[in-house]
């Protein structure tokens, strides 16, 4: 396994988590907090991992051959990881390693996870759940009469996006190439001494109605040419103003997933990072719509079949097809397993061997049948539980 195949820490993404969801097993998921204050606990750590894994993948019966194809790649990891864990402090930051015969996966979050190691027929994605919502992306639109940007973000990244001719760049140009028909009807050629604008406008109306005219049909084409450039993104949109520019954006624009709130001031003064800043509050915003929604659809369901919070139930629609939002408590936990040919649930206490989590068995095959998973607080939860789930059907 060469440096560059080990180099795998990368954002997360939908499709890559639909793609770990149909991993065929055995599906080997590792899950250690990084003590850089002692660079040997990474390896010491792995190690500890990998012979509970080799312990695991014997009593499992897995073929010897493979075992070796498993583990080889892990046990290469630790240098790698060492080498990249440069920027994250002590206790803040976690490796998730995932193998199966054809993935070998790790992702470093910022976040001091609790030490897990399992071998099951799925990967253990809970994890990576929180970790997929922080990557998220969505775009900030610097609203300037001078410079129009436009910005791609997740919650840790922001980078500018080079705007296509059919965005216009800034008002001046605007007015020189694209005057608006009806704006150009109320003026006439200049004389000598016009300069540039070779056209002087006339009319009843006052110079502020004008500007705000050209203004209004300004953002009218940025509108446009951003929903042109944006139309196969599902991403959200966070304009960025003054207060009078943002209204202005906002009663012409026909984007479909504008964010109700926007970023208040002058933009030409921010730099991106600090437009990356201030977007955290209304992106949060409109991402918690989401799960206000399928929490409210769970409250209008409740008491019919259509809502449920018993394991059992969740765990056998899961494997249905039938869970549409499915609502797990952090760090919620379940042994046990489900045998598909009998349609049958086994919940245990304590761990046997064959089990797995059933929390996250249910959580994999909600996001096999594009379902969604929220992990929330127990408080957040319906009725306090481990689990809840609204049904298809």
């Amino acid at each position: 396994m060469s440096q560059q195949q080990l180099e795998q820490a990368t954002p997360m993404s939908l499709q890559e988590l639909k793609e770990l969801s149909a991993a065929a097993g055995p599906c080997i998921t590792i899950v250690m907090p990084l003590h850089r204050e002692d660079a040997r606990q990474i390896q010491v750590t792995l190690k500890k991992a990998l012979e509970k894994v080799s312990e695991t993948l014997k009593q499992r019966n897995v073929d010897r051959k493979l075992q070796t194809k498993l583990s080889e790649p892990m046990r290469a990891l630790g240098d790698t990881i060492e080498a990249q864990t440069g920027e994250a402090q002590p206790g803040q930051a976690s490796l998730i390693v995932l193998r199966s015969p054809d993935i070998f996966r790790y992702y470093l979050v910022p976040q001091s996870l609790e030490e897990y190691v399992e071998v099951a027929d799925h990967f253990c994605l809970l994890p990576l759940i929180p970790i997929l919502r922080e990557s998220r992306p969505f775009y900030i639109l610097a609203l300037s009469q001078k410079h129009i940007r436009l910005l791609r973000c997740t919650n840790t990244t922001s980078e500018e996006v080079e705007l296509p001719p059919t965005v216009p760049k800034n008002l001046d140009d605007f007015i020189n190439n694209d005057k608006p028909d009806h704006v150009l009807d109320n003026s006439s050629a200049g004389g000598p001494g016009t300069g540039s604008m070779g056209r002087v406008l006339f009319g009843t109306g006052t110079d502020k109605e004008r500007a705000d005219q050209y203004l209004l049909h300004f953002y009218k084409a940025v509108d446009r040419g951003v929903g042109e450039l944006l139309r196969n993104d599902s991403a959200p949109l966070v304009i960025a103003g003054v207060e009078y520019e943002l209204a202005l954006y906002r009663s012409e624009s026909t984007f479909p997933r504008l964010v109700e709130d926007g970023i208040h001031g002058a933009p030409d003064g921010l730099k991106g990072g600090e437009l990356h800043k201030r977007a955290f509050e209304p992106i949060e915003a409109y991402w918690r719509k989401d799960t206000e929604a399928a929490l409210a659809m769970y409250e209008q369901f409740g008491g019919s079949s259509r809502a449920s919070s018993s394991l059992k139930e969740i765990v056998q629609g899961a494997y249905d097809g039938r869970v549409l939002h499915l609502f797990v408590a952090q760090d919620a936990r379940h042994a046990g397993n489900f045998d598909e040919m009998t349609h049958r649930v086994r919940m245990h206490n304590e761990e046997r061997p064959g089990d797995e989590d059933l929390i996250n068995a249910a959580a994999v095959e909600t996001i096999k049948h594009a379902g969604n998973v929220f992990v929330l607080s127990r408080n957040q939860v319906p009725h306090g539980s481990q689990m809840a789930a609204v049904m298809r059907y």
